[in-house]
């Protein structure tokens, strides 16, 4: 198979990958009419922005979204300032990745600090994944969203066959 083949059987089923796949360009939007970094209320900003994210930041055992409105709301000027940093293009971004999550465990144990049952506070759920969800919906036209489902892309191409 070729990329030409690829190109092929997307054009021929558009519509159904389109509506498998139309909630990511929602979501997109939805972040891209409600972000701002200097937003007042920042925590609370940040969780509206991101409240159309679905199963790209929670599911199953997965609780990015819940975490991250958490440690906005424990301490908002930190995560503002970890956000800037992510999306400081200037910057590489191998420079931008680890910081963000190295603040994202600084702001973990902080909560795990005044929790009532620290035990409970275990993981901030700010991986890679994650973090290329912020990326792409700030820069949607430079980070791609996709789910890597073994044999196929592109709504059910499989290019083994």
């Amino acid at each position: 198979m070729t990329i030409k083949d690829a190109l092929n059987y997307y054009k021929e089923h558009f519509q159904k990958c389109w509506e498998d796949e139309k909630y990511k360009w929602v979501a997109v939007q939805h972040f891209q009419d409600k972000w701002d970094i200097d937003a007042h209320d920042f925590a609370g900003m940040l969780e509206e922005s991101l409240s159309f994210a679905f199963n790209l930041l929670q599911g199953g055992m997965y609780y990015a979204y819940k975490m991250i409105c958490v440690l906005a709301k424990q301490d908002p000027e930190k995560m503002r300032s970890l956000f800037r940093h992510l999306y400081d293009e200037n910057l590489p971004l191998g420079q931008r990745l680890q910081p963000f999550r190295a603040g994202c465990d600084e702001l973990l144990e902080d909560l795990r600090k005044n929790a009532a049952d620290p035990e409970k506070v275990k993981n901030h759920y700010q991986d890679l994944r994650a973090l290329f969800v912020y990326l792409s919906f700030k820069y949607p036209e430079r980070y791609f969203l996709f789910k890597y489902r073994k044999k196929t892309f592109l709504c059910g191409f499989n290019p083994s066959t």
